[in-house]
């Protein structure tokens, strides 16, 4: 990721000014009908991070309405983009994750066949679409709503419809309009930018591209394959763990508060979170009062969100 993390402040470490949409999970899916499972298909998971303000009514357009639902009203006025790429040089791979170059401006290059090699599709979603939103917790304690969006990567590739863009079509290899390669990089962000209407903008030579980086927020991006042309997933190494014996421990160990890790005997992870949880039933009473307890809420907010 580029620089998202899940301490502190979530809202603020994934846009403060801009949200930056935070790629939560890549599945890939076998294609049955090529060979060595070329033409990946996947499923991309987004999460938007937002302030949750539940106990303020505001004023918006001249109705009152709760600052939850306002503010989502906010959100959903910026435009949110996925594009995905393949066979482009490091370097220009480097410069999207390093954020000297506007993925914008990257995509409006390839479209006008500025780059020598390489493909990109990008698509605009909606990224608050879900009535479902989830509840999450940061390291302070604070309440952040999370709205999930899952988009298939049948929609990132097709060609020009709604909610997509004209793309090369000399580079499509069959009706569905897949990648004659796999997918490299995965690239999602938020701009004020409409890409749909005014790409033509970015071609002119008075277009000032210092205005669409503040237009554009901080971009997630995930490696998915490690080449175009292979079929060997980017999987980061997980974490392992041995005894004194040096033989690998199979289990999730427990962690001590001095980061010691144990095996797990008599005790295991359920017990300890049920002595917690059973703890913190004690004072819920306070914890779902409307007014008060501030601080008695940021605490167990704390824990709930340790456990």
């Amino acid at each position: 990721m580029s620089g998202l993390i899940f301490k502190g402040d979530v809202v603020q470490s994934t846009g403060e000014y801009l949200p930056a949409p935070y790629i939560n999970k890549i599945t890939a899916l076998q294609d049955r009908d090529e060979d060595d499972n070329k033409y990946c298909r996947y499923n991309i998971q987004i999460y938007i991070f937002a302030d949750d303000y539940s106990y303020v009514d505001v004023e918006q357009g001249g109705d009152i309405k709760g600052s939850q639902e306002a503010y989502k009203d906010y959100l959903n006025g910026f435009n949110y983009y996925i594009m995905v790429a393949s066979g482009f040089s490091q370097e220009e791979y480097d410069r999207l994750t390093m954020g000297e170059m506007n993925p914008l401006l990257f995509y409006k290059k390839f479209e006008d066949k500025e780059y020598d090699a390489g493909e990109a599709r990008m698509y605009r979603f909606e990224a608050l679409s879900t009535d479902s939103p989830q509840d999450f917790y940061d390291q302070a304690g604070n309440k952040v709503v999370v709205y999930p969006t899952t988009i298939q990567s049948t929609e990132i590739n097709s060609e020009p419809a709604s909610n997509t863009f004209t793309v090369n079509s000399s580079l499509l290899t069959n009706d569905d309009g897949r990648f004659d390669q796999n997918v490299e990089y995965v690239f999602c962000f938020c701009s004020l930018f409409n890409y749909d209407d005014d790409s033509q903008l970015l071609a002119e030579e008075s277009f000032n591209s210092q205005l669409l980086d503040l237009q554009t927020g901080d971009v997630s991006y995930e490696r998915f394959y490690t080449s175009g042309d292979g079929n060997e997933l980017e999987v980061q190494e997980s974490a392992k763990f041995y005894d004194v014996d040096n033989v690998l421990y199979d289990k999730t160990p427990l962690a001590s508060v001095d980061q010691d890790v144990y095996k797990i005997l008599n005790l295991t992870h359920d017990d300890i979170k049920d002595s917690i949880n059973s703890l913190l039933s004690e004072y819920s009473a306070q914890y779902n009062a409307e007014n008060g307890f501030t601080q008695l809420k940021n605490v167990m907010n704390a824990i709930y969100s340790t456990l």
